[in-house]
């Protein structure tokens, strides 16, 4: 008959027969039956188990839940993602071990590490599944060579396996790996670990993240277990913890050097050290941070290796998809896939708001490094253009966007400060701290104006110095901090001092003016306020005028002028509208209210309020809505009667509250031809003048000597030397000095002396040359008030017409 059959699988061990085969029908005469053992299976392949596992009750929790076998509710897979060094592996051979060891895998484990993460050749899929088959006992013959043998065979061979196996996949770079260790019947697990986000039908997900405090304490504590308990203290634990990170990895390496080494302080000094932190977290091969993300950075695809690099130079610690597409010099919505592609290899981590990302610690340290060592002028071009959307941004955008980039912001000014790029701070410096007021930031607007100062400062700008000084007073007084506004102010007038700043000036003007309101004293605080407000008009500062006429017309109001009063305060209205200086604006409004409630006109002082908090709320300024509100509420109304309650807020999340940083050193001063002559040149040209009018008196001819004149001159010679001691020891006066009040004092009362002396000499005609005792004082004065009239003049030319 003919034999219509497909010949058989050629076996691995050949049974023979002579005779013929038809179909079905075997017609043998001699049949030879060789049986062979059976293929031993390797179903115990667990690496050991780990130690040092700590703060991850709740994750290790999920995974139990997922393989235990009365899981009814999950699919009975479950993938491990995270960044490089976030401990998965860790986790799942941790959860593996007791799993196997409460009876749960009687059908043994089948692990594999697809090292797709390591140097070298990772696992192809074919020798994955091929493995996995000669682990459940398939001869190498019997192994199929296509790929569809090879998962078609897996899924039967664990199908047919009673006793539940556990499949736990290490490293996993592709999800094709997975597909075909999917569980099915209900009975096996898998399990894998992967830094590239796996989306398959079938299979959950879980993310780690970083350890908590508690968490990285708890962990170092156990893998330093048995070292000196006195090696480290609870405050060096979570230093060094947040030095790494809270990443698993990262406190094993230093855990291990500490335990080498014993010498945790020097450990801890060389991890403050950004640029050395993970040269520092560094064992060779298996416990090397760096070489954890190198591997990651190897297998990108070169388009995503750059823009991962360039995120590095990023100052803040959220990038949004405009800046990221800014640095990389991409449109946005390509900026857009790359962020999520490096959010899917765990490479980058998505933030709080849409559209936002971040960096963990020791990436954003690699991605720099990485962006150092790029193709030279790489890493300057990046940052020019993102320096110039962040100029474009602060012009072009509104209050939305400053409230979220403000922190990256302000991370760009503090290095664009310590870095030496003047110009770039400066664009960027002035509309901050302005923005930064604005919002009531007062600590971050006084840590930007520090920086302000250490930049005039090195421009040798004394004059704008003092203007910062003075802006920084008032910052400190709105928190509440008198003494730190005092030594602001103090250093303000020493400068002035210095420089002859002290007639005319407006920030000193204005000081005068508030010192004279907390004294009482209308009438002085007036004239002080109202030069101030005419220096700041030439010199084109609205907003600094704006301030001063709401203090002259609180001054007005002090003094029952109510009329000059509300002149003064609509003029500031004005001011603030033409320089939209919304701060300034609600200002006028509560000034406004104020006058009218003392008038006994409470529905305009009610109008007033409310135009004030409807600014406030839409500018988002946190100190002039609270003050709205109170007076709304004193006069028995509610807030949101008054119509702001659908006024849109600022939104973006709130910063954390920093440190306020305190009062800077006022710069020292280089003495110039003009300071040598009044400090130095004057004093000895009076005083030795006197000397000689002195000398005179007494040799002088005459029947007997001229004791009245005598005594006059050696008062004078006494008091004028006392005099330029003061005035050099005023001149040279440090902030910390606490002698120059009194140096003050007794210069003018030497001063009023020498005065009394002029004027009695003047009348009795008794000392000869006394015109000598004035004219050191017209001489310094001169030369005390040139900078200040060449200044006025100056201004006076600038802003002439200007109204």
């Amino acid at each position: 008959m003919d034999d219509t059959s497909e010949p058989p699988p050629i076996p691995s061990v050949r049974n023979t027969f002579d005779g013929g085969t038809a179909r079905a029908v075997v017609q043998a005469g001699v049949v030879n039956l060789v049986t062979r053992a059976a293929t031993p299976q390797a179903l115990d392949g667990l690496p050991p188990r780990p130690n040092g596992l700590a703060g991850r009750t709740e994750p290790l929790g999920r995974v139990l839940a997922t393989l235990h076998p009365r899981s009814g509710d999950g699919t009975g897979a479950l993938a491990l993602l995270g960044p490089p060094g976030v401990g998965k592996t860790t986790l799942a051979l941790e959860a593996a071990h007791l799993a196997v060891s409460r009876g749960w895998f009687p059908g043994g484990v089948l692990y594999a590490n697809l090292r797709t993460h390591h140097h070298g050749r990772s696992t192809t899929y074919e020798e994955l599944l091929g493995s996995f088959l000669r682990m459940l006992g398939i001869a190498d013959g019997d192994v199929p060579a296509s790929r569809t043998g090879l998962e078609a065979l897996l899924r039967t061979r664990l199908r047919e396996r009673e006793d539940a196996v556990l499949v736990l996949l290490d490293d996993v770079g592709e999800p094709e790996l997975v597909a075909p260790a999917l569980p099915t019947g209900g009975r096996h697990r898998l399990l894998v670990t992967a830094r590239e986000h796996i989306e398959l039908d079938g299979m959950e997900t879980l993310r780690l993240a970083p350890l908590d405090p508690a968490g990285s304490r708890a962990m170092l504590t156990a893998v330093l277990d048995g070292s000196d308990p006195a090696v480290l203290s609870p405050a060096e634990l979570d230093e060094l913890a947040g030095l790494c990170g809270h990443l698993p990895l990262p406190m094993r390496v230093a855990a291990a050097r500490v335990r080498e080494e014993g010498t945790p302080r020097d450990l801890l000094a060389a991890l403050r050290v950004e640029t050395e932190r993970l040269a520092e977290l560094d064992l060779g091969e298996g416990l090397s941070v760096r070489a954890a993300f190198d591997a990651s950075y190897r297998c990108l695809e070169d388009a995503d290796a750059r823009f991962f690099r360039l995120l590095g130079l990023h100052p803040g610690t959220e990038i949004d998809e405009e800046s990221a597409a800014a640095l990389a010099g991409l449109p946005v919505a390509e900026a857009r896939r790359a962020l999520r592609r490096l959010c899917r290899y765990g490479l980058l981590q998505p933030a709080a708001d849409a559209g936002r990302v971040r960096f963990h610690d020791l990436l954003r340290l690699y991605a720099h490094e990485r962006a150092a060592g790029g193709p030279p002028g790489e890493a300057e071009a990046a940052e020019a253009r993102l320096s110039g959307h962040w100029e474009r941004g602060i012009g072009g955008h509104g209050l939305v966007w400053l409230d979220r980039e403000s922190a990256s912001l302000l991370a760009a000014v503090e290095q664009a400060a310590r870095r030496g790029r003047h110009e770039q701070f400066r664009r960027l410096a002035v509309p901050l701290t302005e923005h930064l007021v604005r919002r009531a930031r007062l600590p971050e607007a006084l840590l930007v104006q520090s920086l302000r100062i250490a930049d005039v400062q090195r421009t040798g700008d004394r004059a704008a110095e003092v203007d910062l000084l003075l802006e920084m007073a008032r910052m400190y007084d709105a928190l509440g901090r008198g003494k730190d506004a005092f030594t602001c102010r103090r250093g303000a007038g020493l400068i002035g001092n210095q420089i002859g700043l002290t007639f005319g000036h407006g920030g000193l003007e204005q000081r005068t003016g508030d010192f004279f309101a907390e004294l009482g004293d209308s009438r002085l605080a007036a004239a002080a306020h109202r030069s101030a407000a005419r220096w700041h008009l030439l010199r084109r500062q609205p907003r600094s005028r704006v301030l001063s006429l709401i203090a002259l017309g609180e001054d007005y109001a002090r003094s029952k002028r109510p009329s000059a009063a509300g002149r003064v305060l609509r003029r500031a209205a004005r001011v603030a509208e033409r320089a939209s200086d919304h701060v300034g604006l609600a200002r006028v409004h509560l000034g406004l209210g104020r006058l009218r409630e003392q008038s006994g006109d409470p529905e305009a002082a009610l109008e007033h309020y409310e135009r004030a908090l409807a600014l406030a709320e839409e500018q988002g300024l946190v100190g002039e809505r609270t003050a709205a509100r109170q007076r709304i509420a004193g006069m028995g109304r509610s807030a949101d009667d008054a119509g702001a309650a659908d006024v849109q807020r600022p939104t973006g999340p709130a910063p954390a509250e920093p440190d306020v940083p305190r009062p800077p050193r006022p710069s020292p001063y280089r003495l110039t031809t003009t300071d040598r002559l009044r400090v130095f040149g004057l004093p000895v040209l009076t005083v030795g003048g006197a000397l000689v009018a002195l000398a005179v008196t007494i040799v002088s001819p005459g029947p007997r000597p001229s004791w009245g004149p005598t005594l006059s001159w050696a008062v004078a010679t006494a008091a004028l030397a006392l005099w330029a001691r003061c005035e050099y020891r005023v001149w040279a006066a440090t902030r910390d000095d606490r002698n120059y009040g009194w140096a003050a004092f007794v210069g003018g009362c030497c001063m009023l002396t020498l005065m009394g002396l002029s004027l009695i000499a003047a009348f009795t005609k008794t000392m000869p040359w006394s015109y000598l005792l004035v004219a050191p004082f017209v001489l310094d004065s001169l030369i005390r008030f040139a900078p200040s009239l060449r200044n006025f003049l100056r201004d006076l030319r600038a802003g002439h017409g200007q109204r």
